[in-house]
């Protein structure tokens, strides 16, 4: 998979690419067919999980630290954030091609897109209110130097979904963590 940021002008223009393409891996489960599904799953489940990473190592400590009443809005968004990891959880133990998955994958859709809409909606424009332009420039280039999962780094069968989950989550944030220490260097 492409990066999804390169035209990205500051850290919140990354994040809003990102939440893009996640609307588009989101529609693309839901189009395809009952036997092609879990590939598109798992590709969605492991760039959720590293954008997740990056935002938690990234956007939610400026928005706890610089943002007035900043620690409500990032408690909220970490509220919504366990509420989607425990349906993706739970979508682990469902056959991709049942009514019960799509069903589940219905109601992880709308969670994900009613969390993007509050991101961009309560959580962006107060950072780019509180912070300024120079910082939210660094902020694309820590940002620019993460990739984003590709093709082939996820499971490809039901049993290994749980570790699509778990997996893409901590190599995600292993690498944020790696490229954010190299850049205060």
């Amino acid at each position: 998979m492409a990066s999804p940021h390169r035209s990205a002008v500051d850290g919140i223009d990354v994040l809003c690419e990102q939440h893009r393409t996640i609307r588009s891996l989101i529609e693309t489960v839901r189009q395809n067919s009952p036997a092609g599904r879990l590939a598109h799953f798992d590709r969605l489940v492991a760039f959720l999980a590293w954008h997740e990473a990056t935002e938690a190592l990234l956007l939610r400590p400026v928005t706890r630290s610089d943002v007035l009443g900043g620690e409500v809005i990032a408690d909220a968004r970490a509220v919504e954030e366990s509420r989607i990891r425990a349906t993706v959880a739970g979508l682990t133990h469902v056959d991709p091609v049942s009514r019960e998955f799509r069903r589940g994958f219905d109601d992880l859709a709308r969670r994900l897109i009613e969390h993007l809409d509050s991101e961009e909606r309560y959580e962006f424009p107060l950072v780019r209110a509180y912070r300024g332009k120079d910082s939210l420039a660094a902020m694309a280039a820590v940002m620019r130097r993460t990739d984003a999962p590709g093709a082939g780094n996820t499971a490809t069968t039901a049993t290994a979904l749980a570790g699509a989950v778990i997996n893409p989550l901590a190599s995600a944030v292993s690498k944020v963590r790696e490229v954010v220490a190299a850049a205060r260097r």
